[in-house]
This record gives C-alpha cells, sequence and structure tokens, in this order.
C-alpha cells in the first residue's frame, strides 16, 4: 500500500489526507512488529539470565551450604546471612577457613540475589519502555536485546553525572558490576562508546570523584564513588 500510494497520482483531498493516514497506517504496522519482537527478546535474554542465577542460587544452598555445615537464612528484602548449625555435644567452635568459607558463601548468594534483581528491575523497565503504556501506539522503544536496555539505562544515569541521586548511583554502579564481565565484551563497549571514548570517560569520573570527595560529600556518597571506580575498572 505505501509503495503504491507513493507512487500514484494523487488530485483533492486524497492528495494530503488518504496518502498520509496509509503512511501512518504503514508505520503502525511496522510498530506492531517492532513492539512485541522487543518484548520477545528481553523476555528471552531475561529468563535465560534467571535460569542460570537460579541454578547457582540452588548450587549455593543445596550443596555448598550443606558441605559447609551451613544453613541459609532470608533475613527480608533480599537479603540472606549463613550461620553454622547448633549440632548437640559440639563446641561450636570454628576454624578461621570455616569462618572464611561461610562469609564467602553469604556474600556469593547475596551477589547472586542482587543480580537477579537488577535483572528484574531491567526486564520491567525495558517492558514499560517497549509498551509505552499506550494502548492506541506502538511506536515506543525498541530493543535487540536485555543488554541493549541495560546499556540505554546506565547511560541515562552516567549523563546525568554528579545530579545523580545515591540511589541512582547505587543503580549505575550495579549495572557495570553485573554486566561488564560478559564474554563478548558488547555491555562494556557500547557504554564507553555512548559515554563519548576514552577522554569523555575519564571526564566523567573525573568530575564524580571531584563530587564524591567534596567537603559536603556523604560516607554513602564517598562509598558509592568508591565502587563507581572499581566497577568501571571492570568494565
Amino acid at each position: 500500500m505505501q509503495a503504491k500510494s507513493d507512487s500514484a497520482r494523487w488530485a483533492g483531498v486524497n492528495a494530503t489526507v488518504t496518502r498520509e493516514f496509509i503512511t501512518k497506517t504503514v508505520k503502525e504496522i511496522f510498530d506492531l512488529h517492532t513492539e512485541p519482537n522487543s518484548i520477545y527478546r528481553v523476555l528471552g535474554d531475561g529468563h535465560t539470565e534467571l535460569a542460570s542465577l537460579q541454578k547457582q542460587i540452588k548450587k549455593a544452598v543445596n550443596e555448598d551450604a550443606s558441605s559447609l555445615g551451613v544453613r541459609v537464612e532470608d533475613i527480608g528484602d533480599g537479603r540472606v546471612r549463613c550461620y553454622f548449625v547448633h549440632v548437640r555435644g559440639d563446641t561450636d567452635e570454628r576454624t578461621q577457613e570455616q569462618l572464611d568459607a561461610k562469609q564467602e558463601l553469604e556474600g556469593r548468594i547475596n551477589g547472586i540475589l542482587d543480580h537477579a534483581a537488577e535483572i528484574d528491575a531491567s526486564v520491567a523497565r525495558a517492558l514499560g519502555k517497549s509498551h509505552g503504556n499506550d494502548g492506541f501506539n506502538a511506536g515506543h522503544s525498541r530493543y535487540e536485546s536485555l543488554n541493549d536496555a541495560e546499556v540505554e539505562r546506565a547511560l541515562e544515569l552516567a549523563r546525568k553525572r554528579y545530579k545523580m541521586s545515591d540511589a541512582e548511583l547505587r543503580e549505575l554502579n550495579r549495572l557495570l558490576q553485573f554486566n561488564s564481565r560478559e564474554t563478548e565484551g558488547e555491555f562494556a563497549t557500547e557504554v564507553y562508546q555512548g559515554l563519548g571514548g576514552p577522554e569523555k570517560t575519564l571526564e566523567f569520573y573525573a568530575a564524580m570523584s571531584i563530587d564524591g570527595t567534596g567537603g559536603d560529600a556523604t560516607q554513602t556518597r564517598l562509598d558509592e564513588v568508591r565502587d563507581l571506580q572499581q566497577v568501571m575498572g571492570y568494565t
């Protein structure tokens, strides 16, 4: 229809009204294909990543904790604690190696939970942007992968620079932390390209460092800026 409309010799009202209507209809049909494709890809990637994390959690809780004689307890807010189970007649004395192993396991499980929460938030945000909360217009954000959505969000936050809130800076740190070690390095490459390359990236970090170490900076801000330095190094 678009091709025929473009090549037709329109006259009168049809020269504007009908041609414009066909053009808008064609775009909407294209968007109605694009939107579910974005949703399909984002959900597929999210499922793959969460399924992998689920396997890691099951191994950590069912195998690693059991072999250490440790129990994993849900303490709410997406966090767990690990503790040694008391056995009757046991002195409850533990070697430093055992204590370190327990602490490593607790940190590992909480890290997996944090990663899962980041994926969940990224998927929800991408689905919302794909749909646009508009039942009559499908033309909104387009993603080829969940990675695209995570890069978009990371750059959206980074471009705020020192205007980021503590919560936003923490979110950026998590995005960098959990996506920077991908085998193919797509996330890292796209983030640094999006920031403008090496020089602009250094300018970004310098601005954040000055903000995070100023006289009125809180300890929370300083900690987040230190984390940013570390995760940018990974990236």
